[in-house]
């Protein structure tokens, strides 16, 4: 992690190198501002896309985003794969960090 966080990649990817250096130094004070940047962070990005898409769409979008795609469409159904995939590995993994710690 300290390699890439010492390079152009940290620009990019400033969350996960405030995290790695976090736990190097773990205080509270570290962990306070990993916590803030990246819930600021996600907050933003979510801030950022879901803003214009209900200013544009509005009433044609149903709840569940993923249901708006057709149910034989192939990068939809890929795309709901991976989102489960995602919450299989998510739950156990946070729950192992926290374990941990």
């Amino acid at each position: 992690m300290s390699v890439m966080c010492g390079s152009a990649f940290s620009a990019l990817t400033p969350v996960p190198c405030a995290s790695g250096n976090a736990r190097q130094n773990n205080t509270p004070q570290r962990w306070a501002l990993t916590s803030r940047l990246s819930i600021g962070a996600a907050s933003g990005l979510c801030c950022l896309l879901a803003v214009p898409g209900y200013f544009v769409f509005r009433e044609d979008t149903r709840g569940n985003l993923l249901n708006n795609f057709a149910q034989d469409d192939v990068f939809a159904n890929v795309t709901r794969l991976m989102y489960a995939g995602l919450q299989l590995w998510l739950r156990p993994a946070c729950v192992c960090v926290h374990a941990s710690n």
